[in-house]
């Protein structure tokens, strides 16, 4: 026998998979080669070299002799060959397998790092909108604290802080012949001259006091199924909301929903993810307040009350009650406590904070 045909029958027998068995010479060993361990796996690990394998076979099926045992070893170099194509098809789905993991673990350390830059701005806009608050509180207990070159902003920051709480007093049902007084003493508050800032934190305390009063007194608004906590919570889950609580109830801060006075085409998926927060706790009134900078405050005035009617009309749209619901925008005054636009959805809870 020659050299190739030994080689033939060595692969034959190694291919087959019969382990220590004898060859018998009777066995068909074509059939055998094609129902070995390795041709099973070829069928689905290479299906295109197990059909060149079958050619083989069906070739070598209708030899005998001589031309048989060639046609032999061309069958089990076939199936080797076929066994190195199932191999690296193997190798390559694998490795296909491991890039796309390795892209998909890109994918969420990159949304993790996103994240984490989002909360520590989130973060850091919070830090600075409280420390911001407290030197207004601050200013409003101790007003000739403050340094002159900034009781001017800091009487314009209570003057609108101050405005905020009588609507939410309002809002609690306190009695036009409560708050109205106040109001009118904010207006002729600048015209007092260095006594300004000091007429200015007067009446921020006296609106304080009104609204906790009017909290206390059981007033028409009920919030008793609203809880605040759990309504933090479920604003702060939402993109682009950073919720917080102050002396009205929880605070759902947004920035960017606007371009100019109209709601931006990005915005709608936040307005109507904001509108089931609120829907799904309580009936509890909000207000929309939208501040605008700028030098020209009849302006910037101007923009923030046509972005809070128009967040109105939105949050109606997504199914908000427009009862609930009270619009107001403010020109935003320079070094105050808000240091961007931005809108303040305000949920009144029966609490202080």
């Amino acid at each position: 026998m020659s050299a190739r045909r030994l080689l033939g029958a060595g692969l034959l027998v190694a291919l087959l998979g019969c382990g220590g068995a004898s060859v018998r010479p009777q066995d068909d060993a074509v059939t055998r080669a094609l129902g070995g361990p390795v041709a099973r796996g070829l069928v689905t690990g290479a299906p295109e070299a197990w059909a060149e394998v079958l050619r083989e076979a069906d070739r070598a099926r209708g030899l005998s002799g001589a031309a048989r045992a060639d046609a032999e070893v061309e069958l089990a170099l076939s199936l080797e060959w076929a066994q190195a194509v199932a191999e690296r098809g193997a190798a390559d789905r694998s490795l296909a397998a491991a890039s796309t993991q390795r892209a998909a673990l890109a994918d969420e350390q990159a949304r993790l790092d996103a994240e984490v830059t989002r909360l520590e701005e989130a973060t850091r806009r919070s830090l600075a909108a409280q420390s911001q608050a407290r030197q207004a509180q601050q200013a409003a207990v101790a007003p000739s604290a403050v340094e002159a070159a900034r009781r001017s902003a800091t009487a314009d920051d209570l003057d609108l802080q101050t405005e905020l709480l009588l609507a939410a007093a309002e809002l609690f049902g306190a009695r036009p012949e409560a708050i109205n007084p106040l109001r009118a003493r904010i207006v002729s508050g600048r015209s007092t001259g260095t006594a300004r800032l000091a007429a200015s934190a007067a009446v921020y305390r006296e609106a304080e006091a009104l609204l906790e009063a009017t909290r206390a007194s059981g007033a028409a608004v009920s919030t008793a199924d609203v809880d605040a906590l759990r309504l933090q919570a479920s604003l702060s889950e939402s993109e682009g909301v950073d919720a917080h609580r102050d002396a009205r109830g929880v605070v759902a801060v947004l920035r960017g929903l606007f371009a100019g006075p109209r709601l931006s085409p990005t915005s709608r998926s936040r307005v109507e993810l904001l509108g089931r927060v609120i829907r799904s706790h309580g009936t509890l009134p909000v207000r929309v307040e939208c501040f605008v900078g700028g030098p020209a405050a009849s302006t910037a005035t101007a923009t923030a009350r046509a972005q809070a009617s128009a967040l109105r009309t939105a949050l109606v749209a997504a199914g908000v009650p427009a009862d609930r619901l009270q619009a107001a925008g403010f020109h935003r005054p320079s070094g105050g406590a808000r240091t961007e636009d931005r809108v303040e959805v305000v949920l009144l809870s029966p609490r202080a904070e």
